[in-house]
């Protein structure tokens, strides 16, 4: 049997005027350091959006990256995610907008 697999959802913002910044560090370091932190991550993609609609309230991403997690790993993924970033063993681009992110999982029903 398959063993369920979830979406782990990371909503970011580039700081105004270092989008090119935030792109090559993102895609050369960020994924790649994530990736050796949690290797039960089985893939990550990237999204540039594009907002159609939404409620005044809320707020609004540049960016969606989206990390293929097993279920059963997810705790241990965030918690070793989040470990890397305190002892900075994981590099954080002064590009990134680190106040705006949002993290969501989803996990798979079927």
């Amino acid at each position: 049997m398959r063993k369920a697999v979830g979406q782990l959802m990371v909503f970011s913002n580039a700081v105004a005027g270092y989008e090119k910044q935030f792109n090559d560090w993102y895609d050369h370091i960020h994924i790649s350091e994530v990736k050796r932190v949690a290797p039960e991550i089985i893939s990550a993609k990237r999204f540039n959006l594009t907002i159609i609609s939404i409620p005044s309230e809320q707020r609004d991403w540049q960016y969606l990256t989206i990390y293929e997690v097993p279920n059963e790993y997810l705790n241990d993924v965030l918690e070793r995610i989040n470990a890397a970033i305190v002892n900075g063993e994981m590099n954080i681009s002064d590009a990134a907008e680190q106040l705006s992110s949002l993290v969501i999982f989803a996990d798979e029903m079927y």
